[in-house]
């Protein structure tokens, strides 16, 4: 039960951290440089890939690359939070290059978390890293800890991971398909 509860607080917590990204006052020239390198990631490594098994591969590798610190004991707790912060830092410098601001980015983050990509990417983060502070009891000497619940909790997050990044290659393509060329600035 204790892991659970762990779970759930360290998602509200990814929660609050994607969203206080979001709010972070940014320098105009900040937030163009920023949502310049999502334009150039996206033009590089999502627009080529046609096959979407393949883009989903990448889009699991990208983000696999970004969780699996998030299973090192205690610092994975302190990792996923940024992580998170990082995201909405880089989705508040599109919004603001796009002309978004104040309470619209807000309804656009919100909106955003409850993209079912982002769901389970978020599910996957909380697993992860509400994990590192199970290993973290664990290495301290606490008698409630199970490797094997950890070896099957690592099982889980990753593949709710790859599972997002299926689900998210089939939203990019559909995005893609019905965004106007000049959606990127």
């Amino acid at each position: 039960m204790g892991r659970a509860i762990l779970a759930g607080f360290m998602f509200l917590l990814l929660i609050v951290s994607f969203i206080l990204g979001i709010v972070t006052p940014l320098d105009r020239g900040l937030a163009e440089d920023l949502a310049l390198s999502v334009k150039s990631f996206v033009e590089e490594n999502i627009a080529p890939r046609k096959d979407i098994v393949d883009l989903g591969i990448f889009i699991f590798s990208h983000n696999a690359i970004r969780a699996l610190p998030m299973l090192i004991p205690l610092v994975g707790a302190i990792w996923g939070p940024i992580v998170l912060y990082i995201t909405g830092i880089y989705s508040n410098a599109m919004m603001i290059t796009s002309g978004i601001l104040g309470m619209e980015k807000l309804k656009i983050a919100i909106s955003t978390l409850i993209i079912p990509s982002s769901l389970l990417e978020m599910i996957s983060y909380s697993l992860l890293s509400s994990e590192s502070i199970a290993l973290f009891r664990y290495l301290r000497g606490k008698k409630d800890y199970y490797l094997s619940y950890t070896i099957a909790i690592a099982i889980v997050g990753i593949s709710i991971l790859l599972l997002a990044g299926m689900v998210e290659a089939l939203e990019i393509r559909r995005a893609l398909s019905t965004l106007p060329t000049t959606y990127f600035p």
